[in-house]
């Protein structure tokens, strides 16, 4: 019975008190969850549109329904209702009622939305940024209130301002430091600042003593002389500084006492430690005895030809090398260019140069007025059977002046000789009057000099002697060399008259060529004169001739011409150039010369006794500074200006 009871027992606990337990748990971890969910919802579309947009105001209004209430505030503790400001902070509220096993459950909770976005999206009636505040600006006159912290040592401080008639604050800023509004309660605002700088640095306590100094004295007492210093370091009651010697340094014998002794002089010892047989002791200075001694000396000498210096007085030394006269040039290459000449050599600078085209010369044409001189020659020799070849040259004179003549007339001759000029040509037994064409025209084309020539008893055999030929061909150059050559021989049996007319008329034009003006020149007939006119013999052998001169003048052409204009350039050396004579210079010594003899002398004692002691006493004297002392303690003051913007 009683089991029975335990397990109803133990059914009902579990029915009515697990059952709900485990119920409500469930029921509260799926709310809670839910809620969770809500919170980050809402807080990360907060931050998505940069503050509370129409998008988050429909989400909180479709959870209303469900239990939720969602407020939005600023961190100044204003409502916000629309788009915040890069850098604003919105604090999210959340309060969720369910139903539970028991009773109705709420959650609340607070997320904080920082706003990371400059361009949310305002709704509808938006007009203006949430500023420090956030929140609805509403329109309203912007105004500013300017306020100062109180001077105060603490960096941070936090005061509360009254602001006159505002109904919303849009933010605070200070000069210095920065500024951060803890909270907005109607018109009072309280405000936080911090980090700004020292506004004044005030004295709280404490005083300055200035360096001190004096003048004091001093003194060292010791047993030996020598451990008196210079001076002393002085360092008492905070006052330092060095002491130096003041009067003479003061002797008292503190104890013992002098026996004097025997004494007397010795000399011309060889030890400085004296002793002798009579009990005397001491220690003697040296002394010269004898000779003497000559420092070293030493002189300058210059202008030596040699390294090694030595001289009759001793001086000794090597000697240092310097240019005594002249100078030295070194060789040197320079580039030289619009040179004249090939082959340069100035100012000691010599080469051979390489020519380039340095520029074109145009000269113009121009007309120039000429001279010019001709001569003619007009004779006429008769050769009769029997009569020879000299006879028909023309006269001495003529050669000498004339020689061009002979070479004309040579040349007829030898055509006659050569058959050129035969019956083939010319009808035998012509009058004088009437030349035989074909001959004249033949030497005409070979000499361009005018020929008439009037034959008798040519026939076609008859030739010159071969001897006369052979001298023409052979050498013969000039009229004077076939006079004096002696192979003149009797012309064969020819009777002709000859007559070579270069005077018959002068050229209307002569055509005037110097290789570097050409044209025509016209005679000029009043300088047509007779230079020579010779006739000698009879019928059987004559000679006549006549030589006459005219100028002829006018303007010929001379062309214009391009000259090619050339220079030379290139590289010349100048050799070196060494004229230096080398000298030798420098100190000379003359070593020291020493012939002195030592020996050593004193006053020796015997007996006596010195059992004395002394005290030695020096006095000091200086300037001693005690440093001054700072112990002043100041205290920073920090203050800072305020202006509140509101409407």
């Amino acid at each position: 019975m009683s089991q029975m009871k335990s397990a109803v027992f133990t059914a009902l606990f579990f029915i009515g008190i697990i059952v709900p337990a485990l119920l409500m748990f469930a029921i509260d971890s799926l709310h809670q969850n839910s809620f969770a969910k809500v919170t980050k919802e809402i807080t990360e579309l907060v931050q998505e549109d940069a503050g509370v947009s129409d998008r988050v105001k429909s989400v909180v209004n479709d959870y209303k329904p469900k239990g939720y209430v969602i407020t939005f505030k600023d961190q100044f503790g204003q409502a916000v209702n629309g788009i915040m400001n890069y850098g604003d902070t919105v604090y999210v509220n959340f309060k969720y009622t369910y139903k539970s096993v028991y009773k109705d459950q709420t959650i609340e909770s607070t997320n904080k939305a920082f706003i990371a976005k400059r361009n949310g999206v305002n709704p509808p009636g938006w007009s203006g940024g949430g500023g420090n505040n956030g929140g609805n600006t509403d329109g309203g006159e912007l105004k500013t209130f300017t306020a100062k912290t109180t001077l105060s040592g603490n960096s941070t401080q936090e005061q509360t301002f009254i602001i006159p008639n505002m109904n919303h604050l849009l933010r605070v800023t200070t000069n210095t430091g920065s500024v951060q509004v803890v909270k907005v309660d109607g018109n009072r605002v309280t405000i936080r600042a911090s980090g700004g700088s020292v506004k004044e640095r005030v004295q709280t306590g404490g005083s300055v003593k200035a360096d001190e100094t004096k003048i004091v004295t001093d003194k060292v007492v010791s047993t030996k002389s020598s451990e008196i210093p210079n001076s002393i370091t002085y360092n008492k009651d905070g006052f330092v500084g060095t002491l130096t010697k003041t009067g003479e340094m003061k002797t008292k014998q503190t104890g013992g006492e002098l026996i004097p002794g025997e004494t007397k002089v010795v000399g011309n010892q060889t030890s400085p430690n004296y002793s002798d047989s009579e009990g005397f002791k001491g220690t003697l200075e040296r002394y010269v005895h004898s000779g003497t001694y000559t420092p070293p000396q030493n002189k300058f000498v210059t202008a030596q030809t040699s390294a090694n210096y030595s001289d009759s007085e001793g001086y000794r030394g090597t000697l240092s090398q310097y240019v005594h006269s002249g100078s030295y040039t070194p060789s040197d290459t320079k580039w030289v260019t619009n040179q004249t000449s090939q082959n340069y050599n100035s100012e000691g600078y010599k080469g051979v140069l390489n020519r380039y085209k340095y520029r074109e010369v145009t000269v113009p044409g121009e007309k120039v007025y000429k001279h010019q001189k001709i001569m003619m020659y007009k004779g006429i020799t008769n050769t009769n059977r029997g009569h020879t070849m000299k006879d028909v040259i023309p006269s001495p004179f003529a050669i000498e002046y004339y020689s061009a003549v002979y070479d004309e007339f040579k040349d007829f001759l030898m055509s006659i000789h050569n058959g050129e000029l035969s019956r083939e040509h010319c009808t035998a037994d012509l009058g004088p009057v009437n030349p035989c064409e074909d001959v004249d025209g033949y030497f005409e084309k070979k000499t361009n000099i005018p020929i008439q020539t009037n034959l008798h008893h040519v026939w076609g055999g008859y030739r010159l002697s071969s001897e006369v030929w052979n001298d023409l061909n052979n050498g013969i150059k000039t009229l004077g060399d076939l006079r004096n050559s002696g192979n003149w021989m009797t012309t064969s049996a020819i009777d002709r008259e000859v007559l070579v007319d270069t005077g018959s008329g002068f050229p209307s034009l002569l055509y005037y060529d110097d290789g570097m003006a050409t044209g025509f020149l016209k005679p000029d007939w009043r300088t047509l004169r007779k230079l020579v006119q010779v006739s000698s013999g009879g019928w059987v052998s004559n000679t006549h001739y006549m030589i006459t001169e005219m100028g002829y003048v006018g303007y010929v052409t001379k062309p214009q011409t391009t000259k090619t204009e050339y220079r030379y350039q290139g590289y010349v050396t100048r050799p070196e150039k060494d004229t230096r004579v080398y000298r030798y210079q420098g100190t000379v010594t003359k070593p020291a010369v020493d012939t002195r003899e030592y020996r050593y002398g004193g006053t020796v004692t015997k007996g006596g006794s010195d059992t004395r002691t002394f005290e030695y006493t020096q006095e000091y004297q200086g300037t001693v500074t005690k440093k001054g002392e700072d112990t002043r303690t100041y205290e920073n003051r920090y203050q800072y200006d305020l202006i509140f913007e509101y409407r």
